[in-house]
């Protein structure tokens, strides 16, 4: 499945660009939308913020903007837990935190 990612992250040039570029495509590999969601057609933006230490784990996670459907938003944390650990991020970006706009829509 692709990931829907809202053009949030944006091309910055360079290792960073690049760096986003990595974790948009690993991410999109763990995200699934919930069968139960898919029956009660529910659809929704979740964006999760994560932070990751210099090897590409996951070290905290925070919703911080609901999709307004609590099982969605369990969905997007659970993705980004799946994905972990990411691809290591360069040096200059360690330990940076990003914000993930994880979408859910019936079609997609």
């Amino acid at each position: 499945m692709e990931l829907p990612l809202n053009g949030l992250f944006v091309d910055d040039g360079d290792e960073l660009g690049d760096y986003k570029e990595q974790l948009q495509s690993w991410i999109g590999r763990f995200h699934v939308y919930p069968s139960r969601a898919r029956r009660r057609k529910l659809e929704g933006t979740a964006v999760v913020e994560f932070e990751l230490d210099d090897k590409g784990s996951v070290i905290s996670t925070k919703l911080v903007e609901s999709s307004g459907e609590l099982i969605l938003d369990k969905a997007a944390i659970r993705t980004l837990r799946s994905a972990s650990p990411m691809p290591a991020p360069p040096a200059s970006v360690s330990g940076r935190k990003f914000p993930v706009p994880l979408s859910f829509r019936l079609g997609e």
